[in-house]
């Protein structure tokens, strides 16, 4: 929603037909489950998205990159990300 707000209208409601059938045939899970951490060090995290979309890890490491100042992040088995990704870096 924040992409169409912004005028970003290739990544904002135009995806929902391509989001809708992803979710339908299970590439992209909307379970209750939470997404894991692998891995965490004062300036990295691992994740396991568990195939839920990527602004899960991306929220949770802006979290993190608050206190460390500086992250490195990998994301297991990410559905997919937003491509209006400068959102997450404004801090959405």
């Amino acid at each position: 929603m924040e992409a169409e707000l912004v005028g970003k209208k290739i990544h904002g409601l135009v995806r929902l037909p391509a989001i809708a059938h992803n979710v339908a045939v299970g590439k992209i899970k909307i379970t209750d489950e939470d997404i894991a951490i692998i891995s965490e060090h004062p300036a990295s995290i691992h994740f396991d998205a568990k195939y839920k979309p990527g602004f899960y890890a991306m929220y949770k490491s802006l979290e993190k990159v608050k206190r460390s100042g500086l992250l490195a992040v990998s994301i297991k088995d990410m559905a997919y990300a937003s491509g209006y990704i400068g959102d997450y870096a404004i801090g959405g």
